[in-house]
C-alpha cells in the first residue's frame, strides 16, 4: 500500500471505517456553494486515486471523510438502530413555509451496489422539520447537504451540532427499463389514493 495517513480529526468516533487517504489522493472542495450536491455530479477537481478507487469499490464499509473541524461523526443511537444520526456542521435559520440544506461538512461513500437514504428524524419531524430530499447516489462525493422544510408557523433555527436527520443504507436493485403496450391485471387495479380506506371505491 502507498505511503500515506488516516485523515480522522483527534475525538472523532468511528463510523465503520475512516477513509484511508493516500499522499497522492486528490483534494475535495470544501463545500462552497455552487459545487455540492443537488444539480452536481463530479468527483470535484479530479477524478479519485486509483488505489483508492479500487478500495472503495471493494469494501463492505461506509467510509466518511470529515471536511472540516465542525463535522461530527455519524452515530447510532441504540445498537440495533436502522440507520446513522446526522448532525449540522453549523448554524442555519429556516423561515416558516421555507426550506433550507444544511450541511454536514463530510463526504461518504456507500458499499457497492448500495446507496444513502436521507429520513426525517423524529424529534425534528414533530417540530414541524422534514427532510425534503432524500437520495445520495453512490457516486456522490461532496459533502452532504440536507434539504429541509419546515412546514410550521413559525422559523426553525439549527444550531451547530443539532441532529437533524437519519442516514440509512440500502440496497440498489439494477432493474431494466422495459416498455410494454399494456401490463398484468391486479385485483386492485386503479384503486390509488385512500382506497384502502374504502375497499369497494374505485377512487
Amino acid at each position: 500500500m502507498a505511503k500515506g495517513k488516516l485523515w480522522q480529526p483527534s475525538g472523532f468516533p468511528t463510523f465503520t471505517q475512516s477513509l484511508f487517504l493516500p499522499e497522492s489522493a486528490p483534494k475535495q472542495n470544501s463545500g462552497q456553494e455552487g459545487t455540492i450536491g443537488f444539480g452536481s455530479r463530479s468527483w470535484g477537481s479530479s477524478a479519485p486515486n486509483e488505489e483508492l478507487k479500487k478500495m472503495l469499490e471493494t469494501s463492505q464499509g461506509l467510509w466518511w471523510v470529515a471536511l472540516s473541524d465542525k463535522a461530527k461523526a455519524p452515530t447510532q443511537a441504540y445498537g440495533q438502530a436502522a440507520g446513522y444520526d446526522l448532525y449540522a456542521a453549523g448554524e442555519q435559520k429556516i423561515p416558516a413555509g421555507e426550506r433550507a440544506i444544511v450541511y454536514r461538512d463530510i463526504q461518504v461513500s456507500p458499499p457497492p451496489g448500495s446507496y444513502l437514504r436521507i429520513a426525517s428524524w423524529s424529534g425534528l419531524a414533530s417540530k414541524a422539520v422534514d427532510v425534503a430530499a432524500s437520495v445520495i447516489d453512490p457516486d456522490f462525493r461532496d459533502n452532504v447537504g440536507i434539504l429541509l422544510a419546515s412546514n410550521g408557523t413559525e422559523p426553525y433555527q439549527i444550531q451547530t451540532g443539532d441532529c437533524v436527520a437519519h442516514m440509512l443504507c440500502e440496497r440498489i436493485w439494477p432493474a431494466k427499463l422495459e416498455q410494454w403496450e399494456q401490463l398484468l391485471g391486479t385485483g386492485r387495479g386503479v384503486r390509488g389514493f385512500g382506497s384502502s380506506d374504502a375497499p369497494d371505491s374505485n377512487n
